[in-house]
């Protein structure tokens, strides 16, 4: 079974009920195991789960009528992230519609404001996924003075190579998870040596947990913005420019075991990792991420 919603948000124009049939009877006449969920009224219908069953019969005569079969209504994109009166979630409760009803896409027509929300909806289920793979690496600076971000990379690199030792012969993200968290003060240690040797006095904090940050490139790929597991070095007030990559996969580390994919700096794209990150995301995913692509627009989700 092929199961589809489709909803029209927005203003009112002309087509929406031909753009709709043209979807539906261009997928019943190439299948015929096609479930069509009609949210109504636009994104109210996908975040109050307010749907109709319908059939490709639903669709015909509605050529030339005017308006839309569903409903519309206006749902700012930038309120999409306020909750609403009675404190809902409006993202997470539209992805909970779709997964109850095991929705295969949506078919979402409108105009800058609602394509934007259904890039929301993409974002952060990709986000999802991704983020249940990976465990992020940053090391931020005290400031953006020259000898700040100087003793930034030094931190690093020493941290880069207690992380070689102690990360050796992990597996999974569990194994590396565990690591980290029993390693801290160790990691803590060489950085705080690096710290002082390089004539510092600031303090530096050391932790392994859940994080959020915005949209970032590393290598080939471009994360998107939301919540990742991360090990973060912060050195004094940590108000400097940060220095990150992927520490599993491991894609952090060059043939040479040094780091790269310096912030602001044109990095070497090196992936060594003994398991690739395409191994660990679903294929549609992973193609998301890959920088060469992130300029197509996918609303698949599985």
């Amino acid at each position: 079974m092929f199961r589809i919603g489709m909803l029209t948000s927005g203003g009112d124009c002309q087509a929406l009920n031909a753009a709709m049939r043209g979807v539906v009877k261009g997928l019943c006449s190439k299948r015929n195991d096609v479930e069509i969920y009609g949210f109504q009224d636009g994104y109210k219908g996908l975040i109050y789960s307010n749907f109709e069953m319908l059939t490709a019969k639903d669709f015909s005569g509605i050529l030339t009528m005017g308006g839309t079969i569903l409903g519309t209504s206006r749902q700012p994109f930038k309120l999409m992230r306020v909750p609403d009166e009675k404190g809902l979630d409006k993202v997470e409760a539209m992805k909970q519609t779709y997964y109850k009803l095991c929705l295969d896409c949506l078919v979402i027509l409108g105009g800058n404001g609602t394509q934007k929300t259904a890039n929301l909806l993409r974002e952060s289920r990709l986000q999802q996924e991704v983020a249940a793979k990976i465990v992020r690496f940053h090391v931020r600076a005290n400031s953006d003075c020259a000898s700040d971000q100087q003793i930034k990379l030094q931190v690093r690199d020493a941290v880069a190579e207690e992380l070689q030792t102690i990360l050796h012969g992990a597996e999974t993200k569990a194994e590396t998870e565990e690591i980290l968290r029993e390693n801290e003060p160790s990691i803590r240690a060489a950085a705080l040596q690096t710290l002082r040797a390089g004539g510092s006095t600031d303090d530096i904090t050391v932790t392994y947990g859940k994080a959020s940050f915005e949209e970032k490139e590393t290598g080939n790929y471009i994360l998107p913005a939301g919540t990742y597991d991360a090990l973060q070095i912060n050195i004094g007030r940590a108000k400097g420019h940060n220095w990150w990559c992927m520490l599993y996969p491991s894609i952090c580390f060059s043939d040479a075991l040094r780091p790269v994919n310096e912030d602001g700096e044109s990095a070497e794209k090196v992936e060594k990792s003994r398991i690739p990150l395409q191994n660990l995301l679903s294929d549609a995913a992973y193609r998301e991420i890959l920088k060469s692509d992130w300029i197509s627009f996918r609303f698949f989700w599985r």
